[in-house]
Protein backbone atom coordinates (compact mmCIF):
# COMPACT_ATOMS: atom_id res chain seq x y z
CA UNK A 1 0.00 0.00 0.00
CA UNK A 2 2.84 2.39 0.81
CA UNK A 3 4.32 1.75 -2.63
CA UNK A 4 1.01 2.65 -4.28
CA UNK A 5 0.73 5.89 -2.28
CA UNK A 6 3.86 7.23 -3.95
CA UNK A 7 1.83 7.66 -7.14
CA UNK A 8 -0.65 9.98 -5.40
CA UNK A 9 0.38 13.64 -5.24
CA UNK A 10 -1.76 14.33 -2.18
CA UNK A 11 -0.22 11.33 -0.39
CA UNK A 12 3.41 11.74 -1.40
CA UNK A 13 5.13 14.45 0.64
CA UNK A 14 8.44 14.28 -1.28
CA UNK A 15 6.54 14.76 -4.53
CA UNK A 16 4.68 17.71 -3.05
CA UNK A 17 8.01 19.24 -2.05
CA UNK A 18 9.41 18.59 -5.52
CA UNK A 19 6.49 20.48 -7.07
CA UNK A 20 6.86 23.33 -4.58
CA UNK A 21 10.53 23.89 -5.44
CA UNK A 22 10.32 22.95 -9.12
CA UNK A 23 10.45 26.58 -10.28
CA UNK A 24 12.17 29.64 -8.93
CA UNK A 25 10.11 32.71 -8.12
CA UNK A 26 11.15 34.34 -11.40
CA UNK A 27 10.31 31.21 -13.39
CA UNK A 28 6.94 30.97 -11.66
CA UNK A 29 6.12 34.55 -12.63
CA UNK A 30 7.27 33.86 -16.19
CA UNK A 31 5.12 30.73 -16.35
CA UNK A 32 2.00 32.75 -15.63
CA UNK A 33 2.78 35.62 -18.01
CA UNK A 34 1.13 33.85 -21.02
CA UNK A 35 -1.90 33.11 -18.84
CA UNK A 36 -2.12 36.81 -17.95
CA UNK A 37 -1.87 37.92 -21.59
CA UNK A 38 -4.46 35.37 -22.70
CA UNK A 39 -6.71 36.26 -19.76
CA UNK A 40 -6.59 39.96 -20.63
CA UNK A 41 -7.32 39.17 -24.28
CA UNK A 42 -10.24 36.98 -23.21
CA UNK A 43 -11.62 39.73 -20.95
CA UNK A 44 -11.37 42.26 -23.81
CA UNK A 45 -13.15 39.92 -26.22
CA UNK A 46 -15.82 39.14 -23.63
CA UNK A 47 -16.46 42.86 -23.19
CA UNK A 48 -16.71 43.28 -26.97
CA UNK A 49 -19.26 40.47 -27.15
CA UNK A 50 -21.43 41.56 -24.23
CA UNK A 51 -21.24 45.36 -24.47
CA UNK A 52 -22.43 45.55 -28.07
CA UNK A 53 -25.93 46.98 -28.49
CA UNK A 54 -27.92 46.77 -31.70
CA UNK A 55 -28.67 50.16 -33.22
CA UNK A 56 -31.48 50.47 -35.79
CA UNK A 57 -29.55 53.30 -37.44
CA UNK A 58 -26.50 51.10 -38.14
CA UNK A 59 -25.89 47.75 -39.87
CA UNK A 60 -25.69 44.65 -37.69
CA UNK A 61 -22.11 44.07 -36.64
CA UNK A 62 -19.96 40.95 -37.06
CA UNK A 63 -18.20 41.80 -33.78
CA UNK A 64 -20.35 39.99 -31.14
CA UNK A 65 -20.30 36.54 -32.71
CA UNK A 66 -16.65 36.80 -33.79
CA UNK A 67 -15.54 37.91 -30.31
CA UNK A 68 -17.42 35.08 -28.59
CA UNK A 69 -16.13 32.47 -31.02
CA UNK A 70 -12.61 33.85 -30.60
CA UNK A 71 -12.78 33.27 -26.82
CA UNK A 72 -13.92 29.72 -27.45
CA UNK A 73 -11.09 29.31 -29.97
CA UNK A 74 -8.51 30.37 -27.38
CA UNK A 75 -9.75 27.71 -24.96
CA UNK A 76 -10.04 24.99 -27.58
CA UNK A 77 -6.62 25.91 -28.98
CA UNK A 78 -5.18 25.29 -25.53
CA UNK A 79 -6.90 21.93 -25.33
CA UNK A 80 -5.59 20.96 -28.79
CA UNK A 81 -2.07 21.85 -27.71
CA UNK A 82 -2.35 19.96 -24.42
CA UNK A 83 -4.09 16.87 -25.75
CA UNK A 84 -2.06 16.45 -28.93
CA UNK A 85 1.44 17.62 -28.02
CA UNK A 86 1.48 16.98 -24.25
CA UNK A 87 -0.48 13.76 -23.96
CA UNK A 88 -0.83 11.87 -27.25
CA UNK A 89 2.50 12.65 -28.94
CA UNK A 90 4.28 13.58 -25.67
CA UNK A 91 6.64 15.87 -27.57
CA UNK A 92 6.80 18.27 -24.65
CA UNK A 93 5.23 19.11 -21.34
CA UNK A 94 4.65 22.42 -19.63
CA UNK A 95 8.14 22.82 -18.13
CA UNK A 96 9.93 19.93 -19.81
CA UNK A 97 12.86 22.08 -20.98
CA UNK A 98 13.47 23.17 -17.38
CA UNK A 99 12.70 19.85 -15.70
CA UNK A 100 13.47 17.02 -18.10
CA UNK A 101 10.99 14.17 -17.44
CA UNK A 102 13.50 11.36 -16.94
CA UNK A 103 11.97 9.73 -13.84
CA UNK A 104 8.72 9.44 -11.92
CA UNK A 105 9.22 12.63 -9.90
CA UNK A 106 10.18 14.89 -12.82
CA UNK A 107 7.37 13.42 -14.93
CA UNK A 108 4.86 14.04 -12.14
CA UNK A 109 6.06 17.61 -11.66
CA UNK A 110 5.53 18.27 -15.35
CA UNK A 111 2.12 16.62 -15.16
CA UNK A 112 1.15 18.94 -12.29
CA UNK A 113 1.98 22.05 -14.33
CA UNK A 114 0.20 20.52 -17.33
CA UNK A 115 -2.84 20.27 -15.07
CA UNK A 116 -2.62 23.98 -14.20
CA UNK A 117 -2.44 24.72 -17.93
CA UNK A 118 -5.48 22.55 -18.68
CA UNK A 119 -7.45 24.11 -15.81
CA UNK A 120 -6.82 27.53 -17.39
CA UNK A 121 -7.95 26.38 -20.83
CA UNK A 122 -11.05 24.80 -19.30
CA UNK A 123 -12.13 28.09 -17.72
CA UNK A 124 -11.52 29.98 -20.97
CA UNK A 125 -13.55 27.41 -22.91
CA UNK A 126 -16.36 27.52 -20.33
CA UNK A 127 -16.41 31.32 -20.53
CA UNK A 128 -16.61 31.10 -24.33
CA UNK A 129 -19.62 28.77 -24.09
CA UNK A 130 -21.35 31.20 -21.70
CA UNK A 131 -20.68 34.10 -24.07
CA UNK A 132 -22.16 32.21 -27.02
CA UNK A 133 -25.19 31.13 -24.98
CA UNK A 134 -25.92 34.69 -23.83
CA UNK A 135 -25.32 36.06 -27.29
CA UNK A 136 -27.64 33.62 -29.02
CA UNK A 137 -30.49 34.69 -26.73
CA UNK A 138 -30.64 37.92 -28.71
CA UNK A 139 -33.27 37.90 -31.42
CA UNK A 140 -31.46 40.37 -33.64
CA UNK A 141 -27.95 39.16 -34.29
CA UNK A 142 -25.78 38.78 -37.35
CA UNK A 143 -25.17 35.04 -37.59
CA UNK A 144 -23.18 33.11 -40.15
CA UNK A 145 -21.01 30.01 -40.03
CA UNK A 146 -18.08 31.97 -41.47
CA UNK A 147 -18.16 34.34 -38.50
CA UNK A 148 -18.18 31.46 -36.05
CA UNK A 149 -15.48 29.40 -37.78
CA UNK A 150 -13.39 32.50 -38.48
CA UNK A 151 -13.61 33.52 -34.83
CA UNK A 152 -12.56 30.04 -33.70
CA UNK A 153 -9.53 30.16 -36.01
CA UNK A 154 -8.58 33.63 -34.77
CA UNK A 155 -8.73 32.48 -31.16
CA UNK A 156 -6.71 29.35 -31.88
CA UNK A 157 -4.10 31.38 -33.74
CA UNK A 158 -3.90 34.02 -30.98
CA UNK A 159 -3.40 31.30 -28.39
CA UNK A 160 -0.63 29.68 -30.41
CA UNK A 161 1.17 32.96 -31.03
CA UNK A 162 1.10 34.14 -27.42
CA UNK A 163 1.95 30.74 -25.97
CA UNK A 164 4.52 29.96 -28.66
CA UNK A 165 6.40 33.26 -28.56
CA UNK A 166 6.54 33.41 -24.76
CA UNK A 167 6.98 29.76 -23.76
CA UNK A 168 8.98 28.51 -26.75
CA UNK A 169 11.20 31.48 -27.59
CA UNK A 170 11.39 33.96 -24.71
CA UNK A 171 11.06 31.96 -21.49
CA UNK A 172 12.05 28.62 -23.06
CA UNK A 173 9.89 26.42 -20.83
CA UNK A 174 9.56 23.93 -23.66
CA UNK A 175 9.70 23.56 -27.43
CA UNK A 176 7.11 22.02 -29.71
CA UNK A 177 9.35 18.96 -29.92
CA UNK A 178 11.79 19.15 -27.03
CA UNK A 179 14.03 16.24 -27.90
CA UNK A 180 14.44 16.86 -31.62
CA UNK A 181 17.90 17.63 -33.03
CA UNK A 182 16.60 21.02 -34.25
CA UNK A 183 13.65 22.17 -32.11
CA UNK A 184 13.81 25.68 -33.59
CA UNK A 185 12.38 24.39 -36.87
CA UNK A 186 9.37 22.98 -35.04
CA UNK A 187 8.90 26.21 -33.06
CA UNK A 188 9.03 28.38 -36.18
CA UNK A 189 6.67 26.01 -38.03
CA UNK A 190 4.26 26.30 -35.11
CA UNK A 191 4.26 30.11 -35.39
CA UNK A 192 3.90 29.93 -39.17
CA UNK A 193 0.88 27.67 -38.84
CA UNK A 194 -0.58 30.07 -36.27
CA UNK A 195 -0.26 33.02 -38.65
CA UNK A 196 -1.85 31.02 -41.47
CA UNK A 197 -4.94 30.13 -39.44
CA UNK A 198 -5.27 33.76 -38.30
CA UNK A 199 -5.16 34.87 -41.95
CA UNK A 200 -7.72 32.22 -42.86
CA UNK A 201 -9.95 33.33 -40.00
CA UNK A 202 -9.77 36.96 -41.12
CA UNK A 203 -10.55 35.93 -44.70
CA UNK A 204 -13.69 34.04 -43.63
CA UNK A 205 -14.87 36.90 -41.43
CA UNK A 206 -14.37 39.61 -44.03
CA UNK A 207 -16.32 37.62 -46.62
CA UNK A 208 -19.41 38.44 -44.57
CA UNK A 209 -20.71 41.94 -45.11
CA UNK A 210 -22.53 44.00 -42.51
CA UNK A 211 -26.28 43.38 -42.79
CA UNK A 212 -28.78 46.29 -42.82
CA UNK A 213 -30.75 46.18 -39.57
CA UNK A 214 -34.17 46.28 -41.23
CA UNK A 215 -33.38 43.33 -43.53
CA UNK A 216 -31.90 40.90 -41.02
CA UNK A 217 -34.92 38.54 -40.91
CA UNK A 218 -34.98 37.74 -44.61
CA UNK A 219 -31.29 37.95 -45.45
CA UNK A 220 -29.33 36.46 -42.56
CA UNK A 221 -29.32 32.93 -43.95
CA UNK A 222 -28.31 34.16 -47.41
CA UNK A 223 -25.36 36.41 -46.49
CA UNK A 224 -22.48 35.96 -48.87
Amino acid sequence: MDDLMMFCVTCNRPLQNAIAVSLTTIELVQLFVPFIFLGLLTAFLGYQALAYKNNPQKPLSRKPLVASACVLGIGLGGFIDGIVFHQILQWHEMVSAKIIPLDFTSKSVNMFWDGIFHAFTFFITFFGIILLYRLLQQNILLKHQNLFIGGLLLGWGFFNLIEGILNHHIFKFHSVKDFDVNPLIWNLSFLTFSILIIVLGCFLIHKIKHLPYENWRTNTEDIK
